[in-house]
């Protein structure tokens, strides 16, 4: 299951986004959740965010850190009316930045970019049944039984 989150104040733009990202994953079991205040749930449960970082200047950074502190490998993409800051972003672990203008259009080459990501970084066990073959993420194995070995 990968988890996403979505932190953005403009709730319509939130659900527009959401879409657009569940539009991408059609083959990728996910969890969208929209959160539209500044702080950061203790138990967030987070792989993949979505961040506006419209704040004052580089203050905007600090939401990335405090995500970063529940899920040291989540991925985090900016979502922004403003790229002028986008050089500091890099510092705080960004993968890319995305233009609210340019959301529709980039939305499915980030997300792709994301798993990538995501995906190198994780383990993942193939098992073969009725001759076909599934990935399995190892963290999501809570019990395993093999009634043969063929």
């Amino acid at each position: 299951m990968l988890n996403i989150v979505i932190f953005e104040e403009d709730i319509q733009f939130a659900h527009y986004e959401k879409k657009q990202i569940e539009n991408c994953l059609q083959e990728v079991m996910h969890d969208i959740v929209i959160y539209n205040e500044r702080i950061v749930p203790n138990d967030l449960k987070v792989d993949l965010c979505f961040l506006n970082i419209e704040l004052d200047g580089i203050k905007g950074f600090a939401m990335a850190e405090e995500i970063k502190k529940v899920n040291k490998k989540v991925i985090i993409n900016v979502v922004t009316n403003y790229v002028n800051n986008a050089i500091y972003g890099y510092e705080y672990g960004i993968l890319r930045f995305i233009k609210k203008e340019d959301f529709s259009l980039k939305i499915k080459k980030i997300v792709n970019e994301s798993l990538k990501a995501i995906y190198e970084s994780q383990n993942f066990i193939n098992i073969k049944y009725l001759n076909q073959v599934t990935s399995i993420l190892v963290d999501d194995i809570l019990y395993v039984l093999s009634m043969n070995n063929a």
